[in-house]
């Protein structure tokens, strides 16, 4: 670690400094603001403001805020098993959603945002204890003045772009952007942080923190090496978030002394959700519920491996297997292909608009009928199947013999290998088209413990003295996930974090 006596100089000083400018460190600076408005609050950010913002700001923006606290409790609970969070820090988490949807109405109007239903989203796991806490998903988008407040899709970024507005419209909290922090600036002997070492711009950095450091830059999602150490994955496993969550902050916080947790999480708790790979630009999220019934998946072998058209967007791609809800079986088969044909080209635009970092960041604009993807050759198309055999690397003998027990099978109405139900099945007809599959992962939720004031704990679960933590790294989630819950959890996590920074006295 770095003392505090071995920094010559510092670059930058304020009372609290935030790394991260996703939805977590947007909010802790603005609750480290609001509760001492004399406060110099500074936030760091890795990226130029053009791809600032984390997986906050292409996610899903789904919230959710339970009706029922008490059975909320229960729920989530039941969620977390079998890995229970401390007593404590589950009344806490409860605590710190009560109330939670009165303030970001509040706050969503302030800046001409409103919050949304969308409908007939309750709970991912209704058979669990507690699960009529949720009664429905929510979003926020621009106010529309639309009567019956619902909208038409989730608005791109939405929930992220209210909070950011209200940072806008902040000018108090400086934003420093092409910061990467490297090291915190520690007391050899108690642990107190003081400080933060990095580069901006390619140049040494040191940013000197008075009362505390919060640190919310995200997961290790894009850092295929900490997967395959922490979560087991092999490589292949592509992120829909962020590509600029390479988990800088868990050496940093390995360093500095903290007990780590949550690091598999369940193969880190939002799912492995089956993409479509876009050559070198990363992957789009496949659409989950296709209408069209003319097309199955195949793994490494070959083969069919699992009934692909289940509801399994409803649980985050999570299936019950041997009595444990785990992930689909997408990671453990690449390389997979979605097989399919002219129907289903022209019935389905096979992506799921709205989220991921290539659609919503870098702007790209998915087909209708996905004709300008086979044109990309993203989508191989072929007039028979030993032709679009040989284009995807497969073996002539066993696609046709796995279309033609996929096409006998929709015939006769039953999937003996796998139970898919037959109503969402359909024999395939030439021309005949492959898309290669990913295991797309949201995030990774594993990081430094922290505890209900978003102080992070050393190896003796004691806090170490002005240093912060909130959102995605270090997440509360311990094994399941409902949906709704992780930009709920990085503003009360944020709110945490940025009042006891700004609380601690210098």
């Amino acid at each position: 670690m770095a003392s505090p006596a071995s920094v010559r100089n510092w670059d930058l000083e304020a009372d609290v400094v935030v790394l991260g400018a996703g939805l977590a460190g947007i909010v802790a600076a603005l609750e480290a603001h609001e509760v001492d408005p004399d406060a110099r609050v500074v936030i760091l950010e890795k990226q130029p403001p053009k791809t600032a913002g984390g997986n906050s700001r292409v996610s899903g923006q789904s919230l959710s805020f339970p009706v029922d606290m008490a059975a909320y409790r229960r729920y989530q609970a039941a969620l977390n098993q079998p890995h229970p969070l401390p007593e404590r820090l589950l009344d806490a988490w409860v605590a710190g959603r009560t109330g939670l949807r009165e303030w970001v109405e509040a706050k969503a109007a302030e800046v001409g945002f409103e919050l949304v239903p969308w409908g007939n989203f309750g709970a991912e796991f209704p058979d669990m204890p507690g699960a009529e806490c949720i009664d429905d998903l929510y979003t926020l988008r621009p106010a529309t003045g639309d009567p019956d407040r619902r909208p038409n899709r989730t608005y791109p970024s939405g929930v992220y772009l209210c909070f950011k507005a209200h940072l806008d419209r902040t000018p108090e909290i400086e934003v420093r952007h092409e910061v990467r922090a490297r090291e915190l600036v520690q007391d050899p002997d108690t642990l107190e942080v003081f400080g933060v070492l990095g580069e901006w711009r390619g140049q040494p950095f040191a940013a000197r923190a008075r009362r505390g450091v919060v640190v919310a830059t995200g997961g290790f999602e894009s850092d295929s090496e900490m997967l395959g150490t922490y979560a087991g994955y092999a490589p292949g496993v592509t992120p829909y978030g962020s590509p600029f969550n390479t988990g800088d902050a868990i050496p940093m916080l390995q360093k500095a002394g903290a007990k780590l947790w949550h690091m598999r999480n369940n193969t880190e708790t939002g799912g492995n959700h089956p993409g479509i790979k876009c050559g070198d630009r990363g992957a789009v999220v496949r659409n989950p519920r296709p209408k069209a019934r003319s097309w199955f998946d195949i793994g490494a072998n070959g083969r069919r491996f699992y009934p692909e058209a289940g509801n399994y967007h409803d649980t985050h791609f999570k299936y019950r297997h041997h009595d444990r809800w785990e992930d689909v079986p997408i990671s453990r088969v690449t390389p997979a292909h979605m097989i399919f044909d002219e129907t289903t080209r022209v019935t389905d635009c096979l992506a799921a608009r709205g989220m991921g970092w290539f659609l919503v960041v870098d702007g790209y604009e998915w087909s209708a009928d996905n004709s300008a993807e086979v044109a990309a050759g993203w989508i191989q198309k072929a007039d028979t199947v030993e032709e679009l055999a040989i284009k995807i690397g497969r073996d002539p003998r066993a696609l046709a013999e796995q279309i033609a027990r996929f096409n006998a099978a929709a015939e006769a109405g039953v999937d003996a290998e796998f139970g898919r139900d037959p109503a969402t099945m359909s024999p395939l007809r030439p021309p005949y088209y492959a898309a290669e599959l990913v295991a797309g992962l949201i995030c990774t939720t594993g990081g430094a413990m922290r505890d209900e004031y978003g102080r992070v704990l050393d190896h003796q679960e004691r806090p170490i003295p002005g240093l912060f933590e909130a959102g995605e790294l270090g997440s509360f989630h311990s094994n399941l996930y409902q949906n709704g819950s992780f930009l709920t959890e990085a503003m009360f996590s944020g709110r945490w974090a940025g009042r006891s920074a700004a609380l601690r006295s210098p």
